[in-house]
């Protein structure tokens, strides 16, 4: 059994379909909550999901993160102590797996009953943090624990009945309709995106014909800043074809790869929500960042991040009307330059 908050990933199954990227959680666990998925949509017709983030299993440097955000909001009871916390592998001396399934009151029509149900029948335990636990009336109906995640893989199997909703590996579009829901959506219309460009839907007209041109994606509002964040500052791949790595030292952070492109996620709340935007994560030792890195941005220097401006001239000037005809070369790079000297890549 490993401390609370240090399971190796590699032990653990990430989940599709489920509402994020860093959804893991053990083979027979998993096969659980697969298994809680049908049966909320055979009693409800609607899927069930994990909250966005760390839901599943919570490393303990994000049980850290998780307690102080409690505390900050005034209540501490919001969040375990670290390295006491059921999503970190173990609970109360026994070892344990949580997950919060955050729209269970939508999926199930705030019927807790016919949600507990369902969870005991594929042998998880719902219900365990109470109000005085938990400093919240009606304590943590979402939070659901398995005790039972070395058992055997149910013969229902680990395979997500909605395993295309969170990463379809086979899209291919150009380009991607994005449309804001909840909160601060008014101000954030639907947009046309693609990489490195974007235009607005100024019409319901207008977004049904975009949504022909490529895939239509709903996200939140944090979601829909930083994607349009990524388009003006020069990378978007709006079906997923971008990667997020890590290493292991804080040198080497979360860090976004595409063709061509090396970027930093500066904030925990950039690595949360970007998780929708990505296909894969991974996360290695230092020498293979460097390799990832260097592989991904020709010209780029793993660990000394400079950059070719001959190369990245080249590749910009391509992409200007008419191959960039009257543009001087070198004129055009003396202006890269000034620019990337004032507003650095991070």
């Amino acid at each position: 059994m490993y401390a609370n908050g240090y399971v190796p990933l590699s032990t653990l199954v990430r989940l599709t379909g489920s509402g994020g990227l860093n959804h893991w959680l053990p083979p027979a666990t998993a096969a659980r909550w697969y298994e809680l998925q049908r049966r909320a949509l055979k009693r409800t017709g609607k899927v069930l999901h994990i909250w966005s983030g760390w839901d599943a299993y919570r490393p303990y440097a994000e049980q850290v993160r998780m307690k102080a955000q409690a505390c900050a909001a005034g209540n501490c009871l919001g969040a375990a102590t670290p390295g006491q916390s059921s999503h970190g592998g173990t609970y109360n001396g026994r070892e344990a797996f949580a997950f919060d399934a955050g729209d269970w009151g939508y999926v199930y029509n705030w019927d807790r009953a016919a949600f507990f149900e369902d969870c005991r029948a594929v042998g998880l335990s719902p219900g365990e943090i109470t109000p005085t636990q938990s400093g919240q009336a009606g304590g943590e109906p979402w939070h659901v624990i398995d005790y039972n995640s070395r058992s055997a893989v149910p013969a229902y199997g680990t395979v997500s009945p909605f395993p295309a909703e969170t990463n379809n590996e086979e899209e291919d579009d150009d380009m991607r309709v994005l449309i804001c829901e909840g909160d601060g959506a008014g101000a954030r219309p639907p947009r046309l995106v693609g990489p490195g460009w974007v235009r607005g839907l100024n019409s319901q007209e207008e977004v049904e014909q975009a949504a022909l041109l490529g895939s239509v994606k709903r996200i939140n509002a944090r979601q829909y800043d930083l994607a349009m964040s990524m388009v003006t500052t020069g990378y978007f791949e709006p079906d997923g074809v971008g990667i997020l790595v890590k290493g292991q030292s804080d040198d080497r952070p979360w860090t976004i790869l595409g063709p061509g492109y090396v970027r930093r996620i500066n904030s925990q709340e950039e690595f949360e929500q970007s998780g929708p935007l990505f296909s894969q994560t991974f996360v290695g030792n230092d020498r293979q960042y460097d390799l990832w890195v260097s592989l991904a941005l020709s010209g780029q220097g793993a660990v000394s991040g400079e950059l070719n401006y001959d190369l990245l001239v080249k590749k910009l000037v391509e992409k200007l009307p008419q191959g960039g005809r009257d543009i001087d070369p070198e004129e055009f790079a003396k202006a890269v330059r000034a620019e990337f000297a004032e507003n650095p890549l991070r």
